[in-house]
């Protein structure tokens, strides 16, 4: 292994109580499409984003950030619906959650007293969501058009079981727990 080579890094939440099986099932139901439907063990929602880390890099933002006290309170999510980011091309649930907002602003505070390089890439807008499909085209929604009403329809509500630090080579997912929440993943 490379120890120079960049790979992404991402704070995220794990996916809320109850929200994985209602995925296996709604997605059991899709229609085949062009879009590249997200597989369920990647749901997550970031909270920042490092595009480009070396392995040592990520252990020492993991060591950083378990030393982060986040929240004290377990983020309530709230999921509402669907939309779409048309620049990715990427579906994805809406989260509506005034808790996740809130860690998202005391993760960005934290985030800002690491050392330089480990700062990340700063976007000045976060919505918060949880991705569904990539490669997703408006010209595909007259073959999704009643899958897409089951989506827009969709609503689901659960606490946050865990913050953890995801590492990400080649479509390979990693998740480092920080901080666990309630004692179930699922």
């Amino acid at each position: 292994m490379n120890p120079q080579k960049k790979y992404h890094a991402f704070l995220g939440l794990a996916p809320p109580a109850g929200l994985i099986p209602k995925w296996r099932a709604l997605m059991a139901t899709a229609p085949k499409s062009t879009a590249r439907l997200q597989p369920w063990y990647r749901l997550h929602l970031t909270l920042h984003f490092w595009g480009a880390v070396t392995r040592s890099d990520f252990f020492e933002l993991l060591s950083h950030l378990r030393r982060w006290k986040g929240s004290a309170a377990t983020p309530e999510s709230q999921i509402c619906g669907v939309d779409v980011f048309t620049r990715h091309s990427i579906l994805y649930f809406r989260e509506t959650s005034r808790d996740i907002l809130h860690l998202h602003d005391l993760a960005q505070k934290f985030i800002v007293s690491l050392p330089d390089y480990l700062h990340g890439e700063v976007r000045k807008e976060f919505t918060p969501h949880w991705t569904i499909a990539r490669k997703f085209h408006r010209e595909t929604y007259p073959q999704l058009s009643e899958f897409f009403l089951t989506l827009e329809n969709f609503r689901h509500s659960g606490r946050t079981p865990a913050i953890e630090l995801y590492f990400s080579e080649g479509g390979t997912y990693e998740a480092h727990p920080l901080k666990y929440f309630q004692q179930s993943r699922v």
